[in-house]
């Protein structure tokens, strides 16, 4: 049985699914801010998670996403050296 999603999560869901992506949108009860919390939430290993981190390029304040597994550190020098 399918578990009822908030709006935003419903508006995705109907999102990926319009455009031929399979996947299912699935809220967690408990908090998953860090690779490791939602790790234990789903029941994968953290290498298995995929994070995602904003950072702000310093004179432009231009955001930038960095995805990485959950397992690793974004090395903010290496990023520096590539984003500026």
């Amino acid at each position: 049985m399918k578990q009822s999603l908030s709006s935003t999560a419903a508006n995705y869901q109907d999102f990926i699914t319009s455009r031929g992506i399979e996947g299912e949108v699935v809220e967690l009860p408990d908090s998953t801010r860090t690779a490791a919390e939602a790790a234990s939430a789903i029941g994968c290993e953290i290498a298995e998670i995929a994070k995602s981190v904003v950072f702000y390029v310093k004179d432009t304040l231009r955001p930038v996403l960095v995805i990485a597994s959950g397992i690793n550190r974004v090395d903010e020098k290496k990023l520096k050296k590539i984003i500026g």
